[in-house]
């Protein structure tokens, strides 16, 4: 695939997207750049006379985690930016909430964009830690998972949640059966689609940059 193939392919990751631009333009210089340079330096670096809607969202939410703190403590922001690195559209003249799914893996590449450092610089404002945390209770967790950590659970939401299953378990083994069925099976699709793109993000970073193979551990 050509480079302007990556850019524009509807599968690419941002992060996929960021690497390329980075070693084309030098640097990080340009996640300051307004939209209109951007298309610009796509035009004439890569040829891409009309860049996809997909790709200039993609880099919009790569380089606004650089620079600034919004995808931090605005809910707004926070879901534009997960729905985006999901690899979905944002639709950023619409308010959508973000799914779990788009939540888990939005974090996951965020904090990979970021690395460690700046990563730890920040925290998550109580908006959007509560939205998770209401996410998760509604997903049937009764305890947020490590990468959500940082997620405010309703005690009471979630100890309701632990209750009716107790509840449910001794009344009716056959609705408590299907009622973990459920969830678990919600639970294991989310682990999966996590699992299944970093998967995915490590073959297009290995296939756009066979140096990277040998940097696999900045993945894990």
């Amino acid at each position: 695939m050509t480079p302007a193939e990556w850019l524009q392919g509807d599968a690419t990751f941002t992060t996929t997207i960021m690497t390329l631009l980075t070693d084309k333009w030098g640097g990080m210089g340009f996640t300051a750049w307004d939209p209109i340079t951007v298309q610009m330096q796509l035009r004439d670096d890569f040829d891409i006379a009309e860049p996809k809607d997909h790709l200039l969202e993609r880099i919009g939410a790569g380089s606004s985690l650089f620079q600034s703190n919004l995808f931090f403590v605005s809910l707004p922001a926070f879901n534009s930016t997960c729905t985006t690195l999901n690899r979905d559209m944002s639709f950023s003249d619409i308010y959508v909430p973000s799914g779990l799914d788009d939540i888990l893996w939005g974090i996951w590449e965020a904090r990979m964009l970021l690395g460690k450092e700046l990563w730890a610089e920040n925290e998550f404002s109580h908006d959007i830690a509560r939205y998770v945390g209401l996410l998760l209770v509604n997903h049937g967790f009764t305890e947020p998972p490590e990468l959500l950590a940082f997620a405010e659970m309703d005690e009471h939401a979630a100890k309701n949640v632990a209750d009716l299953a107790s509840e449910i378990s001794t009344e009716d083994t056959e609705m408590f059966e299907a009622r973990y069925e459920s969830i678990q099976e919600t639970h294991d699709a989310l682990q999966e689609h996590t699992a299944n793109n970093m998967q995915e993000l490590q073959q297009q970073l290995r296939d756009l940059y066979p140096s990277l193979q040998a940097s696999d551990k900045r993945l894990a």
